[in-house]
């Protein structure tokens, strides 16, 4: 279902929007008692969204790698859901990463926004 969405999403905006950039992630990763049962529908559907990504050509962040090491340490937020300031830090440079890829000619601002 997730693809579907993406799919849906991904072709409207080029459709309304051709110009911009569509940009996918991958689900994120937590270290919370609460939500434990829904790691076990992440590797599916990171493949399922990968696969998409390859044939739309969709940059993809994975939110997983950019977060890990923060979610899982003691910077992150105590409830295990939400990322520390690193973890902010590392998926801002996965996405500027990103929109290179999506738009070469792309140049930063003097605030560095893209």
């Amino acid at each position: 279902m997730s693809v579907e969405y993406l799919e849906t999403i991904r072709d409207s905006l080029a459709y309304m929007r051709p110009d911009l950039p569509v940009i996918g992630t991958l689900p994120s990763v937590h270290d919370s008692e609460q939500y434990r049962s829904v790691h076990h529908g992440r590797r599916p559907a990171a493949r399922a969204i990968s696969q998409w990504a390859v044939e739309k050509s969709v940059p993809l962040v994975d939110l997983g790698e950019a977060v890990r090491e923060n979610i899982f340490s003691d910077a992150a937020n105590p409830d295990g859901i939400h990322w520390g300031w690193d973890g902010h830090r590392k998926v801002a440079d996965a996405m500027i990463d990103a929109v290179r890829m999506a738009r070469p000619d792309a140049q930063p601002t003097a605030d560095g926004i893209l």
